[in-house]
């Protein structure tokens, strides 16, 4: 959903895509995008560095994972295996921006048919390194194709409403394909199920799982349908930025210290919610005593 909505939102509104619009946005991603991925995978492969050398690397097995190749190994660790894994998405979101004009090209000439073919590789897990992967660039030329020729997916505000009708359906198709994909992968061993056929399961738990979410907003009030995303703090943003690798290390050092299972079962539901509480805090700090500084490792959230 997120490559979807980025993928609509980059090319919304857009006629054309002229050189001198491409230019623009492109700087507007290295703002939004680049710099905040720098800034955080540098500023959270330093902290590792130095909990390595504070307290040797028993313990900290992600750390010496992701940072054992550096320095020498240091674009290999920037680029490929960032410690805060989840930026692995904004790294994806960049690629994607570079080749917005030939995703352009394939969503004005072939419209439609431009993501039944790029399904194809994704259905097949296919993958050329140094690309985006293919879920990644499926999804967001389908927000590409809904934002320039969504007239021929029948969207219009009648045929929109269709849906409302059958739609408890989808929360129970996508709910019993994810059952049959759990099941299926915790007894693979046992009932010798293919990598393919559980490749597949995915994908369309994956698809039931975007319908479902396209039915669902249907039903929200009209007022979070149109809300601005610009009014989303910027908190969100340091969530995503900071939540890993500080849960893993907190959860890591808990387990070191062989504390009771409700303390893992406490943890595993009230440190989400501690994230939640510290990121609001220091965003609103931020704010406060440094804006400037907050807008820049936000990438000008």
């Amino acid at each position: 959903m997120f490559f979807i909505i980025s993928g609509y939102l980059f090319f919304a509104g857009v006629q054309k895509l002229t050189a001198s619009l491409y230019v623009r946005k492109i700087k507007s991603r290295i703002i939004s995008l680049a710099v905040p991925y720098v800034f955080w995978v540098l500023l959270w492969s330093a902290a590792g560095m130095l909990l390595l050398g504070l307290f040797g690397s028993e313990g900290f097995p992600l750390l010496v994972e992701k940072l054992s190749g550096w320095p020498e190994g240091a674009f290999e660790g920037f680029y490929n295996l960032p410690l805060p894994f989840q930026f692995w998405y904004v790294k994806d979101l960049l690629k994607l921006a570079l080749m917005s004009p030939l995703i352009y090209l394939l969503a004005v000439k072939l419209k439609k048919y431009a993501v039944v073919l790029l399904a194809l590789p994704w259905l097949m897990d296919f993958s050329v390194p140094h690309l985006p992967n293919t879920e990644g660039l499926l999804f967001f030329t389908l927000g590409a194709v809904l934002a320039v020729c969504g007239d021929e997916w029948g969207l219009t505000a009648e045929t929109r409403q269709k849906p409302r009708k059958a739609a408890l359906c989808f929360p129970a198709c996508w709910i019993a394909a994810c059952a049959a994909y759990a099941l299926m992968s915790a007894t693979a061993a046992e009932t010798n199920v293919s990598d393919v056929v559980l490749t597949l399961m995915y994908r369309l738990c994956v698809i039931l799982g975007v319908v479902f979410v396209f039915v669902l907003y249907e039903f929200l009030p009209q007022r979070i349908q149109t809300m601005d995303s610009a009014r989303l703090p910027a908190s969100t943003f340091l969530l995503f930025a900071v939540h890993e690798p500080l849960q893993h290390l907190v959860f890591q050092g808990v387990l070191l210290t062989e504390r009771p299972d409700a303390v893992h079962l406490l943890l595993y539901f009230g440190l989400p919610a501690a994230m939640m509480l510290l990121c609001s805090g220091l965003s609103r700090l931020l704010k406060r005593f440094a804006p400037d500084f907050r807008s820049f490792v936000t990438g000008g959230r």
